[in-house]
């Protein structure tokens, strides 16, 4: 019998009504778990990274905020299948009453007959177990239905997380780091010590620059150092202020000065880039290169000795907490190799004791160049050249190789002869290279590596190099980005000749005004003394990765040494 007018369009009211209302919460319900598992994926990977750096108090916070979550997921799912359900009740009912009928039956594989329905069917074909629910639960779940796994899952991955933290928690307790200890126990914000700050002062030949650090330790017990500012010193004349003007009796107040503003200009710069008018007090150091490394044993004496005059009192900083001075050093070749070395593993995350490879470094200043890279241990008998290092890290002792040489660019560029001059007023690829290998090699030109400076001990066929200073600039100089040098020997060999046209020669090059007469005596010394001078395979010297955190400068390194000498000797 047809129904009437008005009872066929209630009944398609109703229909309506109810199919919106579940399939908006059905949909609701599947959007939300999708989203927890983004939610979750996106922890976990942080956890991941985390833990890798040692920053467990960070993973502990990291694993305790999804797992919370997750429970709460859970339960939000429970209210959702509650307002499905209500949807589900009504079109079963409407099935049954009004569009299919409850008698009605319809044949199905087998010639089986079920009840004529969609919802009503599955009533009829799996009914509830009301006297034992537990039962009926893991029927539920065999079938794969969607009201018990989502919950399941939702609650597994919050036990995972909080088991994680709770592990986390007892893996930094088991350090021996107090002040994760301290953390873990009051759960709240990081003390104020927990961050510290240090200040390297680079006192090189032309000039001195202050870089500062935030560093603070990680579960392991090991340094986690980052960059904050770094300010090169200049006096009110816009003059540079090298430390070797110390020898000089007529600049020794001008550069303390200059000195004194330096601290107090690196202080303000902190100040600012942090936010943090409060800072602790900064300890600092003054580092002094090549430019005074080479001077005489009395001059360098003098240096230091004026350089503490000048620094050692709270009072040079018109402020009592602002510094606390931890002395001047000459630093010597090996020892800025292996400040170099600890910078590149650092920011690329291989400064661990047991961390399965790390790179190398090739390094050319002004004055020095260096080459150091990570042996087992200290071998017997001790190299005449270079030296084993030792960096004290609470997670194990890491020994370095390093070497190094009065072979920096303006000692080469001084050397050079008649011959050499053609490496930069008419570029002669050919007469370069003989001038280049003479200095290096005492001879002439060859593709053979030289007993003078090679290392005497040999790094693994497959490690890695990254280039510094001067190794870096010549890749970009000549046009070549991030590439290696050996790509850096083709197009020099290939421009640096001396019939090459110039202009299509400075379409390859960089640099402007001065730099740009360098660029082919660079690429050729830079090359030669890697592969010749130091024995290292030009295609495993690259310069810093671009995706790094921060420039690998060895004032980094020296920061990374100071805090792990100081945190092992409990200061």
């Amino acid at each position: 019998m047809r129904l009437p007018e008005w009872e066929l369009d209630l009944l398609k009211l109703r229909l309506d009504y109810a199919w919106k209302w579940f399939s908006f919460h059905a949909d609701q319900r599947t959007k939300m778990f999708n989203f927890m598992l983004i939610v979750v994926g996106i922890f976990a990977t942080a956890v991941v990274a985390a833990v890798k750096e040692g920053m467990l108090e960070v993973a502990f916070w990291l694993c305790l905020v999804p797992g919370l979550l997750a429970f709460v997921f859970a339960l939000l799912d429970r209210r959702n299948r509650d307002l499905v359900w209500l949807g589900e009740d009504v079109l079963r009912e409407l099935e049954k009453k009004r569009l299919f009928g409850e008698d009605a039956k319809i044949l199905i594989s087998k010639d089986k007959e079920v009840p004529f329905g969609i919802l009503w069917r599955q009533r009829i074909s799996e009914p509830p177990s009301s006297d034992r629910p537990i039962f009926s639960y893991l029927k539920d779940a065999l079938l794969g239905k969607h009201r018990v796994w989502l919950r399941v899952i939702a609650v597994l991955i919050s036990a995972f997380f909080l088991i994680g933290a709770w592990v986390i928690r007892g893996n930094a307790q088991e350090t021996g780091n107090r002040e994760a200890s301290r953390w873990f126990s009051s759960l709240g914000h990081l003390p104020e010590n927990e961050h510290r700050y240090g200040a390297i002062i680079d006192a090189g030949s032309t000039g001195s620059r202050l870089s500062l650090f935030e560093w603070r330790k990680a579960g392991n017990g090991d340094p986690h150092v980052w960059p904050v500012v770094s300010v090169a010193g200049k006096d009110s004349q816009n003059k540079q202020c090298p430390l070797s003007d110390f020898s000089k009796n007529t600049e020794k107040d001008r550069i303390c000065t200059c000195l004194r503003t330096l601290t107090r200009r690196g202080r303000e710069e902190a100040v600012r880039f942090l936010g943090e008018p409060n800072l602790p007090v900064i300890a600092l150091w003054v580092k002094a290169t090549a430019g005074v490394r080479y001077l005489s044993g009395t001059d360098q004496a003098d240096i230091l000795q004026e350089t503490n005059r000048c620094l050692d009192k709270s009072a040079s900083y018109n402020d009592s907490s602002s510094y606390a001075w931890r002395g001047a050093k000459v630093i010597s070749g090996p020892e800025e190799g292996m400040y170099a070395w600890l910078a590149v593993n650092h920011v690329a995350s291989t400064l661990r004791n047991n961390s399965p490879s790390t790179y190398g470094i090739v390094e050319v200043g002004g004055k020095s160049a260096q080459i150091a890279f990570r042996v087992p241990a200290r071998t017997s008998p001790i190299p005449t050249q270079g030296e084993i290092l030792e960096v004290p890290l609470a997670s194990g002792v890491i020994h370095i190789y390093s070497f190094s040489g009065r072979l920096g660019k303006d000692v080469v560029k001084d050397s050079l002869t008649d011959v050499g001059k053609d490496c930069v007023a008419k570029v002669n690829r050919t007469k370069c290279l003989v001038a280049i290998d003479t200095f290096l090699c005492n001879e002439g030109l060859g593709r053979k590596a030289c007993a003078q400076h090679k290392s005497l001990l040999t790094p693994p066929n497959n490690m890695r190099f990254t280039g510094l200073s001067n190794f870096t600039h010549v890749t970009r100089n000549m046009g070549l980005a991030n590439l290696t040098l050996n790509e850096v020997r083709v197009r020099a060999e290939t421009i640096c000749r001396a019939r090459y046209d110039r202009s299509l020669r400075d379409q390859f090059q960089t640099p402007a005004g001065i730099y740009k007469v360098d660029v082919c005596l660079d690429a050729l010394y830079v090359t030669q003394l890697a592969e010749n001078g130091w024995g290292v395979p030009l295609d495993a010297v690259s310069p810093p990765d671009p995706q790094w955190a921060s420039d690998p400068s060895w004032p980094l390194g020296a920061m990374i040494f100071e805090v792990a000498a100081s945190t092992r000797a409990g200061r």
